[in-house]
């Protein structure tokens, strides 16, 4: 949390790591704009996992009320302190609130912004317009490629990473239901996925441009801007294939005791496809062998050793593992595009 004062800049609030107390934050603030009933907000906050002898509403509203008060009294301190004291007069009144309340619901006061996720919400609807309106079949413009990498570049972790790590207790499933904190985390982790594909499908087609040179003194020259922009498609792939899979308490990455597998295992490995095509297209053998292996390596502990590869996906390392030079496997790297319009159906 911080607080921006008229002269420009902001001062940091410094909060207590205390998981109920971040959480009425986190579960205020994901949901921006809208007022959420104060009995979900006792039931999925503050009563979460405890008994019921624990969980009455008397109990429930204690907490409640405490943690706010705690964040009230911490903004005043900041605002008195490091605002208004160093300014020799009142910059700002230290009686802000962040919450505002009206018969029972409760939000965002409209003084607070959540600057990240609303970043991550700006550069998402221009993705999803263009998905919408068809834009993205056969090709990635311009400006939505722009607009994927400011929402990679705005998206430095999962929503509560820190928290979920830190104390997994609070987050745990109970009573056959998963915590609030899995729908926000599983969003924006959509968004993310998402903005990683298209923009390596973007450097894919970008690098196809360069196939069809005919003029021997250009060739060299295209063959290493192809290369270049397969590079980076790789990378964007792995990037994609590796942390599609990387956590559990994303509701998407499931292992099914039969071998059925969650969404994003699906996709995870098609990713994965490509990143190896491409990296055996530039002859990058070495690079195969290093991806496959971790991509193995994280499959097998994420899914408790159930997870099986694909034969599509055996069968495409192989053969990349079998490249020698940029040119051998060039036509399987252009037929790259050939399930680009089946996945869309897979996208959030």
């Amino acid at each position: 949390m911080a607080i921006s004062v008229p002269s420009g800049g902001k001062v940091i609030v410094p909060l207590t790591l205390n998981a109920k107390r971040v959480q009425l934050l986190a579960y205020i603030a994901w949901r921006r704009g809208e007022l959420i009933n104060r009995e979900k907000i006792l039931e999925h906050v503050f009563g979460w996992g405890i008994s019921d002898e624990e969980a009455t509403e008397d109990k429930l509203s204690e907490r409640f009320e405490s943690h706010k008060k705690l964040l009230r009294k911490k903004i005043r301190e900041v605002v008195i302190e490091h605002v208004n004291k160093p300014a020799g007069r009142v910059v700002i009144d230290p009686e802000i609130d962040p919450f505002i309340s009206d018969a029972g619901f409760w939000g965002l006061a409209d003084i607070c912004r959540v600057d990240d996720l609303e970043e991550i919400d700006r550069c998402y609807k221009v993705i999803l317009l263009a998905r919408k309106d068809g834009k993205l079949i056969d090709k990635i413009p311009e400006h939505v490629k722009h607009s994927c990498d400011q929402l990679i570049a705005a998206y430095t972790g999962d929503f509560l990473e820190m928290m979920i790590k830190k104390y997994p207790s609070e987050f745990r499933p109970w009573q056959g239901y998963s915590s609030w904190v899995r729908k926000p985390y599983t969003h924006y982790r959509d968004y993310y996925l998402e903005a990683l594909w298209y923009a390596a499908e973007y450097e894919w087609q970008q690098g196809q441009r360069y196939a069809d040179e005919r003029d021997a003194a250009a060739k060299e020259t295209s063959l290493q801007k192809q290369q270049e922009h397969f590079g980076r498609a790789a990378q964007l792939y792995e990037t994609y294939a590796m942390y599609a899979c990387n956590a559990k308490f994303d509701s998407k990455v499931t292992f099914g005791a039969h071998g059925e597998y969650g969404e994003r295992i699906g996709m995870s490995e098609r990713a994965l496809r490509r990143c190896v095509v491409l990296l055996g297209s530039l002859g990058r053998t070495d690079l195969v062998n290093q991806v496959w292996s971790a991509y193995c390596t994280q499959m097998k502990t994420i899914s408790d050793q159930r997870w099986q590869p694909s034969q599509e996906t055996q069968d495409d390392v192989q053969a990349a593992k079998a490249q020698t030079n940029a040119y051998r496997f060039s036509t399987q790297a252009s037929q790259l595009s050939s399930d680009f319009t089946e996945q869309q159906d897979h996208l959030p």
